[in-house]
């Protein structure tokens, strides 16, 4: 009977892992982490006498990451600031009625 529940847990931490690492991997790629998260992977779990081996191109490739992380975020900053930049331009370029008066208040141009 032990060994049936031993093996249900076992089991049941594998469908869990299944079930969550899709999600994990969507947030991370969403956060651009995924390529770190996929060197850090590889080079501490699969293959670390590999890592061991060829230092330089590990620090290559971390370095690869961290920038390729860096540069989206920084991407994504620039992009959300220029949008707003846009649309404060647009809104207070034409102070038409269709931003005020507000409902409930009057107009006091008429």
């Amino acid at each position: 009977m032990e060994v049936f529940i031993t093996a249900g847990k076992q089991l049941f931490i594998v469908l869990l892992i299944l079930v969550s690492l899709p999600l994990a991997c969507k947030l991370l790629w969403w956060l651009r982490l995924l390529p770190l998260a996929v060197y850090f992977v590889a080079t501490k779990l699969f293959f670390p006498a590999w890592a061991a081996d060829h230092r330089i191109l590990c620090l290559s490739l971390f370095a690869g990451c961290i920038l390729f992380a860096v540069l989206a975020w920084g991407h994504r900053i620039y992009r959300r600031k220029q949008e707003q930049r846009f649309w404060e331009t647009q809104i207070l370029s034409d102070p038409s009625t269709h931003y005020w008066p507000f409902p409930g208040e009057t107009s006091k141009t008429e």
